[in-house]
């Protein structure tokens, strides 16, 4: 079976390892990293009040600690509390500006409140930094982009984010690797990639729109 990622699906929590935190929680109540372990098992578990409990707790002894912020902010946005999700992630990219999952939640967190400029201005920042560091990422935060710009009547923009890329587009743009085949083969029929790109909007509606 191959590993998780906690990047891309929660883990199996592990008991034995929560055993061992709570065993040195007792001599070391004040260690962040502790709360921090701690709060992850919670999270994998379905345990969100006490997973948010334990990144609160765990703030209090490194107000500082990106993580503990980005997780406390994901935890805030699963009980629909956006703006105070929004602070602590704001807080979280300022600490730690290379972090795009913290822009990418802030982000979510502004769109489901309703701050669209805001919004935008974080999936921008994610999406540059997921395109560099993590393009497997990289659909979820556009989708969000794309929504946002539509909220913000920008469709222009919004179809712009949306288009489709060849491998060789994607290596120049940094997200893929370099196989240049459909820049071959596809001017030998009078093609471009504008044109199989036009021809998808026509076939989704045209307009930028789904239901």
């Amino acid at each position: 079976m191959a590993e998780k990622n906690m990047k891309y699906e929660p883990l199996d929590p592990d008991e034995k390892l929560l055993a061992e935190v709570n065993e040195k929680l007792k001599t070391d109540p004040c260690n962040p990293e502790l709360w921090y372990q701690k709060g992850l098992q919670h999270t994998w578990k379905g345990e969100n009040e006490m997973a948010l409990h334990c990144f609160s707790t765990g703030l209090i002894y490194a107000p500082f600690h990106a993580s503990l912020r980005t997780w406390r902010g994901r935890k805030l946005m699963g009980q629909s509390d956006y703006t105070m999700a929004i602070s602590e992630l704001a807080t979280a990219s300022a600490l730690n500006p290379m972090d795009w999952e913290a822009w990418y939640y802030q982000g979510v967190a502004a769109y489901l409140e309703g701050l669209y400029e805001h919004a935008k201005m974080c999936h921008t920042k994610a999406r540059h930094l997921i395109a560099k560091h993590d393009p497997l990422c990289l659909a979820a935060t556009v989708d969000w982009y794309w929504m946002t710009c539509m909220k913000l009547g920008e469709r222009d923009e919004a179809k712009r984010v949306v288009d489709i890329l060849c491998h060789a587009e994607g290596y120049r743009a940094g997200i893929a690797s370099n196989h240049a085949d459909v820049e071959h083969w596809r001017p030998r029929h009078g093609k471009t990639m504008d044109d199989f790109r036009a021809a998808v909007r026509a076939a989704m509606g045209g307009d930028g729109q789904t239901e």
